[in-house]
């Protein structure tokens, strides 16, 4: 039989911060991209772990009202080049297992697996999740994408829940309509109004009546609610057109020198995007904008097609140069590159040097988080932006 395996890290920020630092394990932490001012700047909460949730504290929340929520929150470091990392090797993982795997986002994945025993594999998966990094995963198994994607909330954290065609009936008894991914509140408050609080309540409920309610997505909640789930993996992405990166800053700048700090940290990220999906790109741009909310932009066409941030960061110093001098105070920093090609061969009349330190570079990054190791120009970027290289 198909079965179909819906993976999701556990609270994924904030279990790798604990992961890296085993002090904090335990113990209620914001995750931040910003490690300067402790929450005084534009910051918000990007994660908190489970004992943090359970005091309230949400992602997207300012500090200050996180802080009345828990006042023990112990507010860490992003290092979102350590989740990278997790995400990449969990994907080689899975496609070990499975030749159709759908990359869902950066905590969480869908598999098929062909056999009698899904739930073993399921195991395996979280043993090896918890040795290899440290942090704990939910599986959720079912004939469908959808229902294996609720069978994985049923179990969380750190839970295998697999749900069989003939138990399904018994499962959504108890279950309430917004266990169904897309029915938010508004929605379940529509349903609850007339008298639909259950999934067995939306599956045995009139179709015209749920069409009234719900519009032509009734139809498709419906069928989840009965257990018919036919939605598919989609296990080839997208050629990409374009990578970008861009970052708000702290404080507004006039300093060409800051502009090209917070643009190395850029570069690096956009070299690193590129080499994780074997792609390298030709034509770059940047982007800045000001104060009143106006933009400004310049490109150039480069010589060769690369992912080397060495190069990237090269040609940003030189368009940011077409940029100055600056006609206000610079608010955002961005760079971008088009005319991407995957698995590019070479040029026979260039060849790139390879940097001797890069492996040592990323070696230490990826234990330790990108900002363990980076360029001196670097420290001017720290009073003006919080940003991790992704």
């Amino acid at each position: 039989m198909r079965w179909i395996m819906h993976v999701d890290m556990d609270a994924f920020f904030a279990s790798c911060e604990q992961a890296i630092n085993p002090k904090l394990k335990g113990k209620p932490i914001g995750v931040m991209a910003d490690p300067y001012g402790r929450g005084k700047k534009r910051s918000v909460i990007a994660a908190a772990s489970y004992e943090a949730k359970r005091k309230g504290v949400k992602a997207g929340m300012p500090p200050k009202e996180a802080f009345n929520l828990c006042p023990d929150l112990i507010l860490v470091q992003a290092h979102p080049s350590f989740y990278g990392y997790v995400h990449n090797q969990m994907l080689k993982y899975a496609r070990s297992i499975s030749s159709e795997v759908e990359n869902y986002s950066i905590d969480e994945f869908f598999m098929t697996y062909y056999g009698k025993d899904p739930d073993k594999v399921g195991e395996e998966i979280r043993r090896y999740v918890k040795k290899q990094f440290g942090i704990t995963c939910s599986v959720g198994i079912a004939p469908g994408k959808i229902l294996a994607k609720m069978a994985t909330e049923e179990g969380k954290p750190d839970g295998l829940t697999w749900w069989k065609p003939q138990a399904i009936p018994s499962v959504y008894k108890y279950l309430p309509v917004s266990a169904i991914p897309g029915i938010g509140s508004r929605r379940e408050a529509l349903l609850n109004k007339n008298g639909i609080y259950t999934l067995e309540d939306l599956a045995l409920t009139p179709k015209p009546i749920i069409k009234n309610l719900m519009g032509i997505l009734g139809e498709y909640y419906q069928k989840i609610a009965q257990g018919i789930d036919e939605t598919p993996l989609i296990t080839q992405e997208p050629p990409l057109k374009s990578i970008t990166r861009s970052v708000t800053l702290d404080a507004s700048t006039l300093s060409p020198l800051v502009v090209e700090a917070v643009g190395r940290l850029l570069c690096d990220s956009l070299g690193k995007g590129l080499e994780e999906i074997n792609s390298r790109a030709k034509e770059l741009f940047i982007f800045l904008r000001y104060d009143d909310m106006s933009a400004e932009s310049t490109g150039m066409k480069l010589e060769f097609y690369t992912n080397d941030p060495d190069v990237i960061f090269h040609n940003f110093k030189m368009l940011n140069k077409e940029l100055r001098p600056y006609k206000q105070g610079v608010r955002l920093v961005g760079v971008g590159m088009t005319d991407i090609r995957q698995h590019y061969t070479p040029s026979l009349f260039y060849q790139e040097k390879p940097n001797p330190l890069k492996p040592v570079v990323e070696k230490i990054r990826q234990r330790y988080g990108y900002d363990s190791i980076i360029p001196a120009n670097l420290l001017l970027a720290e009073p003006y932006t919080s940003i991790i290289a992704e």
